[in-house]
């Protein structure tokens, strides 16, 4: 019976030819998501405000005091006028140790390679994913790569020789540890 109530969810929360998004969807390869800087921007105010996208599980938090524009500029200052494929293991770590927060025991699903229905699960279950983190909600299905010339690659990101020499090889290894630190550290004080 859970099964099926899980694929019956799953079923109804996959989009369908037409539907609109909050947050577009750019396939691999792409170039940086346009006006990333900007977008990354409002996501965070709109995290602040407690303005959560249908079918997540972010909770208001009044007690939040994020510099959304300063931690735009951190994540900004990792990659703007890089090389795409050498920006090195300390990339984005002012960017992911900034955008850190406290989280409830218990309240966070880690998942790795299966998005879709980790998600599902976790609104079924009230449980939060990475991307219900200011972090995660920031950067969720965005597209992003440097370019010396320009700041960002807007055409087409570089195929890197290996995932983690990437941008988001770096960047998504690097926030779901904070976050799993986070919770790991939440759990050994209980």
């Amino acid at each position: 019976m859970f099964i099926f109530l899980m694929l019956s969810l799953l079923a109804a929360l996959t989009p369908q030819e037409g539907d609109t998004y909050r947050f577009p969807r750019y396939p691999a390869g792409d170039g940086t998501t346009p006006n990333i800087l900007d977008l990354i921007e409002g996501r965070c105010f709109e995290y602040l405000e407690c303005v959560p996208p249908i079918n997540s599980n972010i909770e208001c938090d009044p007690d939040f005091s994020f510099n959304c524009t300063s931690l735009v500029m951190d994540f900004k200052k990792d990659i703007a006028y890089q090389e795409p494929c050498t920006l090195g293991p300390d990339a984005f770590e002012d960017f992911v140790n900034n955008t850190a927060q406290e989280f409830p025991p218990n309240s966070h699903l880690l998942w790795s390679g299966t998005k879709e229905i980790s998600h599902v699960y976790g609104l079924f279950t009230k449980r939060k994913t990475l991307e219900d983190s200011l972090v995660g909600f920031m950067m969720n299905d965005v597209a992003f790569c440097g370019s010396v010339e320009t700041g960002f690659d807007f055409r087409q990101c570089p195929s890197c020789q290996t995932f983690s020499e990437s941008a988001s090889g770096i960047f998504w290894p690097k926030a779901s540890a904070k976050v799993s630190t986070i919770l790991c550290l939440k759990l050994g004080s209980h």
